[in-house]
């Protein structure tokens, strides 16, 4: 991955923004309006956010990432062990490439989760079905199944790889990427995709609604897809 190296100046400009939030927080301290303390906090959590992402220093990357699980699962992480302990276990960071590393099934499913904070590798399931998400980082690659129904994701990124079912279930999606490779099943409905992509790789069978059935077909046909083709 090609990245450009962070200058101080990239690095100061985020802490002058900090600067800024405490001037802000100052100047309400009298007068407390509960909306923009909010706003303010929610401020400096982003820019912290961008400050680490910046120097990318991986401790801090976990530390973000544990507290993006914390606040999209609130009390129903439904796991033996703490977010923290799991995250310690199963999470590591390649400083190099920039990726979070995800070792065992990350399952967010109707939590309030809403992104990543930059690329992923997850070596099992990732299921973000029903959760709020509107963007997947720029490089995903996902070695099990991966569940994105009934999310507000529009978009799959060009460094997508599946190795196991790819399930994309009633989202705003119009348009897949060239060479989508997906190891096991497919199953797309209710999304305004109107074609698939050249490249397209499907290990096993392919569930689509009747509007794409001949799509399909025809790359079934070309051995694109190696399964039997499903239509509703």
């Amino acid at each position: 991955m090609n990245l450009e190296k962070i200058t101080c100046q990239q690095v100061e400009n985020k802490f002058a923004e900090l600067q800024s939030f405490f001037g802000d927080l100052e100047s309400i301290s009298n007068n407390l309006d509960i909306e923009r303390v909010r706003d303010l906090k929610q401020k400096f959590l982003e820019t912290r956010q961008e400050v680490y992402l910046l120097l990318f220093d991986p401790e801090k990357i976990k530390e973000i990432f544990t507290d993006i699980l914390k606040n999209a699962v609130n009390d129903d992480w439904g796991d033996e062990e703490t977010i923290e302990g799991w995250v310690e276990k199963n999470v590591k960071i390649d400083a190099e490439e920039r990726e979070i590393f995800i070792e065992k099934n990350l399952n967010l499913k109707r939590s309030n989760f809403e992104g990543f904070p930059c690329d992923i590798i997850v070596m099992s399931d990732l299921n973000l079905s029903y959760t709020p998400i509107k963007q997947l980082p720029g490089h995903v690659y996902v070695g099990g199944d991966f569940l994105i129904d009934n999310t507000n994701i529009n978009e799959i990124p060009n460094q997508t790889k599946v190795g196991g079912g790819f399930y994309m279930r009633n989202t705003p999606i119009k348009k897949l990427p060239h060479n989508l490779e997906i190891d096991g099943s497919f199953t797309l409905h209710g999304s305004p995709v109107t074609e698939l992509p050249d490249g397209l790789s499907v290990g096993g069978d392919i569930f689509v609604d009747r509007s794409l059935k001949e799509e399909a077909e025809k790359a079934s046909a070309d051995t694109r897809v190696k399964g039997k083709v499903f239509s509703t």
